[in-house]
């Protein structure tokens, strides 16, 4: 829920014009540094709306994303159990709706199939507004967002469905979570992208209620409201870049591995028994590593959190497709393994799974994919050799 501010809300309307889109420079942050401080500002300023905050660097294009349209988050359900296999496994799905006024949440039980279809049939919806969108007149040329689905579909209820036979363990922490983002920031391109503007995507199913377009106006102008104060605090000459810094660098975390040396061995030669026999041509064999915060619950200091470690951990790898959400504010109450549990993910990810881009000229669609491994292009002088060892 977001109450108009008073500071500076004339500025913008629901769907803003060129000449009246706001900017910030937001200090001259990077998004990975200024995602921490966002964050907490505008939690802080209100606890009860859905700032569902995400931050995708997209090739060098970043985004951030809040206030999602309708967010999705899918939960194991504790009835499923191994042993029930004899039909689809449901899942808990909580969907909420972007209200000015409240947010619409709901929970329902379905499986995963019907789940995909109501996306795809959501997803439908908005085509025409998807038509232009991804339009490119050079195919190397990096694709922006616009607006869509962002979020995650973990491994292991994609695994479960593919083999639902198999006992795949699956973790304590939601299974997938997306969000439709038609409200979100990004760098200005006629700011020499030091500036940030607010682009609030208007869409074919948006609503023509005169009152439904007022609460949104009052919930767009508090949000500038809110950007125009961090913006002020961050210009402060007291609050430099460098001191930001060096003052929000958390304590390092400790990771622990999973298996011993026995146990990836053992892995290790089973892996390569399913290649010789022919059962995969390809396995990426990875394990899990934990760490845990060190925080003392009595301590009144805030909450250790993943996104303290965001700009460091960017700052140093430079992943191109890098992300970051969370799910469900975190000064609540902590509620262990269920729907109302905070959730972070962070990921330093170099490689773009795929991505399509539609040639203006020919009207041709491509799908570009960008892989952190498998085979590479050979030097010429062993071009001949690997070819007949590949046949």
């Amino acid at each position: 829920m977001l109450a108009a501010h008073p500071l500076k809300t004339e500025q913008i309307m629901s769907d803003p014009s060129s000449a009246t889109k706001p900017s910030w420079r937001f200090g001259d942050l990077s998004a990975a540094e200024l995602m921490p401080l966002l964050q907490q500002y505008l939690i802080a300023q209100d606890t009860k709306a859905n700032w569902q905050l995400v931050w995708l660097d997209n090739d060098d294009q970043p985004v951030i994303g809040l206030l999602p349209k309708v967010s999705w988050s899918v939960y194991d359900c504790a009835e499923n159990t191994p042993d029930s296999n004899e039909q689809a496994a449901l899942y808990q799905v909580t969907k909420t709706c972007r209200d000015a006024v409240h947010n619409d949440i709901t929970s329902t039980h379905m499986s995963y199939s019907d789940w995909q279809d109501e996306l795809i049939s959501y997803s439908q919806t908005y085509d025409t507004d998807n038509e232009n969108s991804e339009s490119v007149s050079d195919l190397n040329e990096k694709p922006s967002y616009h607006h869509g689905l962002i979020g995650f579909i973990g491994y292991d209820i994609a695994a479960h469905e593919l083999s639902p036979s198999a006992k795949i363990e699956r973790a304590a922490q939601p299974c997938a979570v997306l969000g439709h983002y038609d409200i979100y920031l990004r760098p200005d391109g006629n700011d020499g992208n030091t500036g940030w503007k607010l682009t609030i995507k208007a869409t074919a199913n948006d609503s023509e209620n005169d009152s439904d377009n007022q609460q949104k106006n009052k919930m767009i102008m508090a949000l500038v409201s809110y950007l125009n104060i961090v913006d002020k605090k961050l210009a402060d000459d007291c609050l430099n870049k460098t001191q930001l810094t060096a003052s929000s660098t958390p304590a390092p975390v400790v990771l622990k591995s999973r298996w011993r040396k026995q146990d990836y061995q053992q892995a290790f030669n089973q892996t390569q028994n399913y290649l010789q026999q022919g059962d995969c041509y390809q396995i990426n064999l990875t394990q899990e590593w934990q760490g845990f915060f060190d925080h003392n619950p009595s301590d009144n200091g805030a909450l250790p959190m993943l996104i303290d470690y965001l700009p460091a951990l960017h700052r140093n790898t430079r992943a191109p497709f890098a992300g970051y959400f969370a799910v469900n504010p975190f000064n609540c109450e902590i509620k262990d393994n269920t729907s109302q549990h905070p959730f972070e993910l962070l990921s330093c990810s170099p490689e773009l799974f795929f991505t399509f881009t539609k040639d203006i000229d020919t009207g041709k669609h491509h799908i570009i994919t960008k892989p952190s491994k498998g085979p590479c292009r050979a030097a010429p002088i062993f071009n001949k050799t690997m070819l007949i060892n590949s046949n």
